[in-house]
């Protein structure tokens, strides 16, 4: 019974502008290109450099920001190569929690999936895209709930932040929340009669879907990616 209670700890002030830099960076407020100067951010962010450099090394290593020669940060524009990796990388790991998926762990997601899906059809019905994408987010998360494994957590979450980037970039809204809705009815479908295979065929398929769409919007001859501004 205890070993289920957690406590959630209040956040860093590093993991607090790790997450508004990615926040600014997703939502095109810091497009790619932009160069990032530590003087200015610490001065925008109200905070000291200390903090700030520790997460501009975070953002590095998560692919966010870069160092150029020449000094400073900037926020590169993505290699489409690099960027379809992460749905790999999410794929990945959902697999691996539903082949490590439990009766009682699957009960427990079916619990929560299904007021996800609910809350996906509404959104699509009111063409709210961001209620969608948020609904969508929590679903792939409760997936990886699947697994009692939790080291693979953070490396999940990065590749959520990236992947929902490039799918407001390159993905028509309507596409997007019909093939989603759709391919996720499929998976909790499969799961509720213990097709654990069937759910794990729908997921790859569910990727293969989106990164098609993505390669099909990427047909510029460099292989990189723009946000709009």
């Amino acid at each position: 019974m205890t070993e289920n209670i957690q406590l959630d700890r209040p956040p860093t002030l590093v993991e607090l502008i790790v997450a508004k830099l990615q926040e600014a960076i997703i939502g095109g407020t810091i497009p790619p290109g932009t160069r990032l100067t530590e003087e200015k951010l610490s001065q925008e962010l109200n905070t000291s450099r200390t903090p700030l450099r520790e997460a501009l090394f975070m953002l590095e290593l998560m692919g966010f920001v870069r160092r150029p020669r020449g000094g400073g940060w900037q926020v590169p524009r993505f290699d489409v190569e690099k960027v379809l990796e992460r749905f790999e990388d999410r794929v990945m790991l959902e697999v691996y929690a539903v082949l490590r998926s439990t009766a009682e762990t699957r009960a427990a997601f079916l619990q929560k999936a299904g007021g996800l899906l609910s809350r996906m059809k509404k959104a699509a019905e009111a063409f709210d895209y961001g209620a969608y994408r948020e609904a969508d987010l929590q679903f792939h998360r409760s997936l990886l709930s699947l697994s009692p494994s939790r080291h693979l957590r953070r490396k999940f979450e990065d590749a959520l932040k990236h992947i929902d980037w490039i799918r407001q970039v390159t993905i028509s809204p309507l596409i997007d929340m019909s093939i989603s809705y759709e391919d996720h009815k499929k998976i909790i479908t499969a799961l509720r009669g213990e097709d654990v295979h069937g759910a794990v065929t729908w997921l790859l398929q569910h990727t293969d879907r989106q990164v098609l769409l993505i390669r099909e919007k990427l047909t510029a001859p460099k292989e990189t990616i723009e946000v709009a501004t």
